[in-house]
């Protein structure tokens, strides 16, 4: 019997995996942290670890790297658990001799089975022979798309250019594998019969209530539709600790008090954003990172902490909590991707807005004019709009005036982005038709949530009136 080490502080989400393995015939043993893994490696054998890159306490890189220092442990398979946001963490752990990577929100059941099988080259019940190696050839060198369209932005006038963010991009960022036994970052499709739509009447459920096991065709269990039930059953239980933390973040007269609390609430979204991964709520486990990284950032730079980001942030956690109960159905049935355009006649100013929302796998397309911009959009759909009001001939103000007239946009959220910040600009962009207004400079992740936040609000809106 081949046998598995998980390295995953979140007892839920461990347990989870625990389960799933044990029923496909592994043998599990299960540990919450970096060093308590550092010592079943002296007292067990595992044939695999499943490492968890980002552990609080001995995170997941150094864990891999002492397991590669080890003589008796260089050879051991390791797969890491990681995400989008976090490509620094990914390239040095690629680096540092992960076998495989695979995407926490992709991480749905079968794939992680899947993987767990062709790395150990074995059925559950045989124990891969000494020394086997990954068949999995490695990394093509990367290509930097973003250098690349950087680039395109400054030769093209007039002409859109697409920013890739997405798993493809992800890939390349990343870098070459250092051997041949270091295999690319894998990121499956789940199958269909695991992503089947959670009911409507989910949602109606008590919220102590446990739902009963879904089954799919040929009376089979679907654990993830299961999970999600679950997980929408606990999810009014986090609003009065989450509310708590950000009244501490707002309120508290002890600077040294708030960032505790702003701390914590990022622990919370931490934890929040690995079940999300574990279940396959791709975007909320998005959101939550998204949300992760912002605080952090300010955790570490205090001084960006203003009462304008204390409400942005206050504002954020009421959408977030009044949004999770819906999560699962805005996973099944909203649209994969979202198109973004971003109007702006300054370049760097374009490719700022386009990584940070590359940094919660968002794409986009620019225009660097408002003539330019419209020409794009009489043609063509998009979810949200990201635009300048300082451009030379036609400016923001009178380009989101006329684009309320074609009829695909006349409800398309529009965010206005500019060095203005008086109140007469304010006026002009709302009487527009703009829907926010977001002045330079500003924090990249806020920019951020404020996009995913719209492109929920719009998709919500769009299942209930379906």
């Amino acid at each position: 019997m081949s046998k598995l080490l998980i390295v995953e502080e979140n007892r839920l989400v461990a347990s989870r995996y625990s389960d799933l393995f044990q029923k496909e015939g592994y043998g599990v043993r299960v540990v919450g942290d970096g060093q308590e893994a550092l010592d079943c490696l002296l007292q067990d054998a595992p044939d695999l670890v499943l490492l968890d890159l980002h552990l609080t306490k001995v995170n997941g890189l150094e864990v891999l790297r002492q397991i590669r220092a080890r003589t008796a442990t260089q050879a051991l398979p390791v797969i890491m658990l990681t995400n989008a946001f976090d490509i620094e963490m990914a390239r040095a752990a690629r680096r540092a001799g992960a076998n495989r990577l695979i995407s926490k929100s992709e991480a749905n059941t079968a794939a992680v089975v899947e993987l767990v099988r062709s790395s150990l080259g074995t059925t559950p019940g045989r124990t891969a022979p000494s020394g086997a190696e990954s068949s999995h050839p490695s990394d093509p060198s990367p290509v930097l798309q973003l250098r690349v369209q950087a680039r395109r932005l400054k030769s093209l006038p007039g002409a859109q250019a697409v920013i890739p963010t997405d798993t493809i991009f992800f890939n390349a960022v990343i870098g070459p594998t250092p051997t041949a036994a270091v295999a690319p970052v894998v990121v499956p499709a789940a199958p269909a019969a695991l992503v089947a739509p959670v009911a409507a009447s989910v949602m109606a459920r008590a919220p102590g209530r446990i739902p009963r096991p879904k089954e799919v065709s040929g009376g089979k269990i679907d654990v993830v539709a299961q999970w999600r039930d679950q997980f929408v059953a606990r999810a009014n239980a986090l609003s009065s600790p989450m509310r708590a933390m950000v009244h501490g973040f707002v309120k508290d007269p002890n600077p040294v008090a708030r960032l505790e609390r702003l701390k914590e609430l990022g622990g919370c979204l931490h934890s929040l954003s690995k079940e999300a991964a574990s279940i396959g709520l791709g975007k909320l486990e998005q959101f939550s990172r998204a949300f992760e990284d912002l605080l952090r950032e300010l955790a570490s730079a205090p001084e960006q902490i203003t009462p304008f980001v204390q409400r942005n942030v206050t504002k954020t956690v009421d959408f977030l909590l009044a949004a999770l109960p819906h999560t699962p159905l805005l996973e099944t049935r909203a649209p994969a991707k979202s198109r973004i355009l971003v109007v702006d006649d300054d370049p760097v100013a374009c490719l700022t807005i386009c990584f940070a929302l590359g940094r919660a796998q968002l794409s986009a397309t620019t225009a660097e004019s408002g003539p330019a911009a419209l020409r794009i959009l009489e043609t063509e759909s998009f979810d949200l709009i990201f635009m300048d009001i300082s451009m030379p001939g036609m400016d923001g103000i009178e380009a989101c005036r006329r684009l309320r007239a074609f009829p695909h946009h006349k409800k398309t959220p529009v965010i206005f982005v500019t060095s203005r910040g008086d109140l007469e600009s304010r006026t002009q962009s709302v009487m527009s038709g703009g829907n926010e207004f977001v002045s330079k400079p500003f924090i990249p992740m806020d920019l951020t949530l404020k996009a995913l936040m719209r492109l929920w609000q719009a998709q919500l809106a769009a299942m209930q009136s379906a």
